[in-house]
């Protein structure tokens, strides 16, 4: 039997795996949207965490000089 063999079903040699074989254009549309929009989502949380990070660094640069003047 010539084909990928996934569990018991063997799949025939044409078939090409990652390729949406789907007809309906809506639906693959559809489904490619929300899947760009999942990664912006994604890619915003990422920024922002970046972001906050950042801020937390400046915070506690600001902090360690106003206790290092206030010893002085």
């Amino acid at each position: 039997m010539a084909g990928l063999t996934i569990g018991w079903y063997v799949v025939p040699c044409s078939f090409v795996q990652g390729i949406d074989y789907d007809t309906d254009r809506e639906r693959v549309e559809r489904k490619k949207l929300k899947k760009r929009l999942t990664q912006e989502g994604k890619g915003a949380v990422r920024e922002v965490r970046k972001d906050n990070y950042f801020l937390q660094e400046l915070k506690s640069r600001d902090k360690a000089l106003m206790e290092e003047e206030r010893a002085s």
